[in-house]
């Protein structure tokens, strides 16, 4: 009988904890040009193609824009992202990568109050600009992760 009620036990644990490793803790945001996944716990805002996924909790969030039709080359593209931070110290390494028709640039800027992660995305003429920005006080642990999964979750479609 004991034994019967042991099996019980194991079982009802085992499946408690496959239903529960079933259960999606996140959630995917998808358009024309890409998808993004992001917890459950954050919220998401989609205002004229502008998406942010933020948690009403930390000072930071996720942004994206695409605009179609660009024609930009590299050396543009480069001054550009440097000036949305009204960067003018054009030394400041901006990472390029080419993987088939995808053109992607990276850099991490800071700012006396922000953390700046940005990456842009060119592929057919179509830029994709995909950035994290965060209060530097809140740039740590959990928070910094979060946003960096957001962030790396990016597919362009």
């Amino acid at each position: 009988m004991n034994k019967k009620i042991i099996f019980v036990c194991i079982g009802l644990l085992f499946v408690a904890k496959f239903t529960a490793a079933q259960i999606p803790t996140t959630n995917n945001f998808c358009n024309k040009n890409f998808c993004i996944t992001y917890p459950k716990s954050f919220s998401i805002s989609n205002k004229d193609g502008i998406v942010n996924i933020f948690d009403d909790n930390i000072d930071g969030a996720v942004t994206i824009s695409s605009n179609a039709n660009v024609d930009i080359n590299d050396k543009q593209l480069k001054k550009y992202l440097l000036a949305m931070y009204d960067i003018t110290d054009t030394s400041i390494h901006i990472k390029m990568y080419k993987n088939e028709n995808v053109k992607t640039f990276y850099f991490e800027h800071a700012t006396e109050n922000i953390q700046w992660v940005t990456k842009a995305m060119l592929k057919n003429n179509t830029l994709n600009l995909i950035t994290i920005n965060c209060i530097t006080e809140q740039w740590i642990g959990e928070n910094k992760n979060e946003l960096y999964q957001i962030f790396s979750s990016f597919k362009l479609k």
